[in-house]
């Protein structure tokens, strides 16, 4: 791979952004995240001592600036695909968990939440690839006032070491209230709410937080999660990385939506269009139930969950989001492998328009609308091979035969 020009942007994080180093394999992060500036400040005095932090990517110098700094370091690979699926491992999903503990925490000020979280990933970090991570997190706590708490698959990459943390510092939860010190509130009814969804899909709504944020907040939080600002005109909420929820002011209706894909509904597997649709077909059932006030969206999306996936399935939209929720990754196959069963044609053609590069639902309803042909064309009679009789036909006279065109000869029957 050819060297980027110095100074070329490279990616961009909840903090800050990352652009091509001045030699061959640095880079130059640049951040106002002062959890990260002191751990890469803690790990340079390592460094220069000869005692490297390990499990922590190498960093060469730390220039500071007025509340943010520009961190010279090794340039690293994010981990490969495979190494990414054993992230969702126990010990991925454990550091997710202890992200959480970390940053609700921190955010509430409770002492109990934080130490739980760093036990958690300590034990979590204990062992095999992860070992030289934990060893690396612990001398960090043991010199810097606040550890990071963003210790997941994102900024993970993997080296001859193990493991290797390239961005310890603050999620993007934290470093949004944090950094604008602005006051965010509870989302409202989220306890009754999460319970409606559970008695509906059979799993509890799994989320680290939820607050009801501004306009200009929920934006910030979207970008960094790599959204354009075309794509958040309109959004009401949004689930960040760190299993928090966020919910526009104003817009306090979609908390029901967003605990729908706290509990499993999503896109992990299926069409963005088939995710949002059940969620939001989901929210709307429980809000029925409960007689709750609930403004609907996805129109066109639900239309298409209710009037044709679900019959096409032989289900109710209970019985799909409960198969969606218990196994989010397998939704898409067991969905096809269904439609299969019930509609005939191959499992294949079903999983291409319902799985997540299915960018629209028309795929879907041109294959239902082709299934339902080909059946009806099998069901009906065959065409005859007798010439055709005429309805007003005499069988004493042939008076009411229709004219004979005498250029052309008279048809010939055969069996």
């Amino acid at each position: 791979m050819p060297q980027a020009r110095i100074g070329a942007f490279l990616g961009r994080g909840n903090a800050g952004a990352v652009v091509a180093g001045p030699m061959s394999r640095l880079v130059v992060k640049w951040t106002t995240d002062p959890v990260e500036v002191g751990a890469w400040l803690a790990a340079v005095t390592h460094a220069a001592r000869g005692q490297p932090l390990p499990g922590i990517a190498r960093v060469f110098d730390v220039h500071l600036g007025h509340r943010e700094a520009a961190v010279v370091r090794e340039e690293v690979t994010p981990a490969t695909s495979a190494r990414w699926r054993s992230l969702e491992d126990m010990d991925g999903i454990a550091l997710r968990r202890a992200a959480r503990l970390i940053g609700v925490g921190r955010l509430c000020r409770h002492g109990a939440l934080v130490q739980a979280g760093l036990d958690l990933r300590d034990r979590a970090l204990a062992q095999g690839a992860w070992g030289p991570m934990g060893v690396g997190l612990r001398a960090l706590a043991a010199v810097t006032p606040a550890a990071p708490s963003d210790v997941r698959a994102g900024n993970v990459a993997w080296t001859e070491q193990g493991y290797t943390l390239f961005d310890p510092g603050r999620t993007p939860l934290e470093t949004l209230v944090a950094g604008r010190g602005e006051a965010h509130k509870r989302c409202p009814n989220a306890t009754a709410l999460g319970r409606a969804v559970r008695d509906l899909l059979g799993k509890t709504p799994s989320y680290a937080d939820c607050r009801v944020v501004g306009p200009r907040d929920l934006s910030a939080v979207m970008q960094a999660h790599g959204w354009s600002k075309d794509e958040i005109e309109g959004t009401a909420g949004f689930h960040t990385q760190d299993d928090s929820i966020l919910v526009l002011q104003g817009e306090e209706w979609s908390v029901l939506h967003e605990l729908v894909h706290a509990a499993g509904v999503i896109d992990v597997s299926l069409a963005p269009w088939l995710a949002e649709g059940l969620t939001e077909a989901v929210a709307q059932l429980a809000a029925a139930k409960n007689r709750w006030a609930h403004h609907t969206t996805y129109a066109d999306e639900v239309a298409m969950i209710r009037d044709r996936l679900c019959p096409a399935l032989g289900m109710s939209v209970q019985e799909l989001g409960r198969l969606v929720a218990s196994d989010p990754r397998g939704a898409a196959q067991a969905i096809a492998a269904r439609l299969a069963q019930n509609q005939g044609s191959p499992v294949d053609s079903w999983l291409k328009v319902i799985r997540q590069d299915a960018s629209t639902h028309h795929g879907l309803v041109t294959k239902l609308r082709s299934v339902r042909y080909n059946r009806e064309k099998k069901g009906r009679a065959p065409r005859s091979t007798m010439p055709p009789r005429w309805p007003f036909l005499d069988k004493e006279s042939d008076a009411h035969r229709p004219p004979v065109n005498p250029l052309k000869a008279p048809p010939t029957w055969s069996r």
